[in-house]
């Protein structure tokens, strides 16, 4: 059995979805196919990484990270047990300043966690942006 979580380690990607595009699923976002084969991503027919973070959590010790986008997220480590880490998000909208999303929420280890974001543009694409969180203890 594994231990109470008490750190972890964190990676989060930005990802532009839009309904125009043949349907590929990039290499860079292939870990994440089943997810975006399956009801609601399967509707879109391209995906854009827009960034990507590596963030490391402890308890106590919130993780920050902010994205070319101009959003700003925080992750907390609250704890968990020896299959699921328990952590807290914390989301901004594109100024950096009004929440968007703040929750908390249980996954098992090493778990996807989406979080929808809303319309982006990103160059000339236009789509729903949102953040595929994986968090495992370290």
């Amino acid at each position: 059995a594994a231990k109470p979580a008490k750190q972890g380690v964190c990676k989060v990607h930005a990802v532009l979805a839009s309904k125009e595009g043949d349907g590929t699923i990039p290499k860079n976002l292939q870990f994440m196919k089943e997810w975006l084969t399956d009801e609601p991503y399967d509707r879109y027919k391209s995906f854009h990484l827009l960034g990507e973070k590596k963030v490391e959590v402890a308890l106590e010790k919130p993780a920050k990270a902010k994205f070319k986008t101009g959003h700003k997220m925080k992750l907390s480590l609250l704890g968990g047990d020896e299959k699921k880490l328990k952590l807290h998000l914390d989301l901004t909208y594109r100024d950096g300043e009004k929440s968007l999303v703040a929750m908390d929420y249980s996954i098992e280890d090493n778990g996807l966690f989406f979080v929808q974001g809303g319309e982006h543009k990103s160059g000339e694409v236009t789509g729903r942006i949102f953040w595929a969180i994986q968090c495992a203890r370290s």
